[in-house]
């Protein structure tokens, strides 16, 4: 599985480009486009089957402040697509075996 990171809010405002760079690269749906606007991830993490087709995504929100305003990050909106959800498991224990190793 590859996995790659997109950087999607600088100074917690959406940068265009790297928006576009995200929708262009993964075939996003103009219907997902404006929910992507509102949430505002400060970035999507895609992953890809072995013919680097989209096999799902999940955003992560950096600097948030939780309850006792700390800055905090979030995971959120893991998207899988439905063919891969019989190896969901495996997929995230990927993701985030990944993630460990970007942090």
């Amino acid at each position: 599985m590859k996995i790659k990171r997109y950087t999607i809010t600088e100074n917690n405002r959406i940068n265009k480009n790297y928006l576009e760079k995200y929708i262009r690269e993964n075939k996003i749906s103009q219907n997902e486009i404006p929910k992507i606007q509102i949430e505002r991830p400060s970035e999507i993490i895609a992953f890809y089957n072995e013919n680097e087709e989209m096999a799902g995504s999940l955003n992560l929100w950096h600097n948030r402040p939780n309850c006792n305003e700390k800055a905090t990050s979030y995971i959120g909106n893991v998207n899988i697509l439905e063919k891969y959800r019989k190896n969901g498991t495996e997929i995230f224990n990927e993701i985030f075996e990944s993630l460990k190793k970007m942090v």
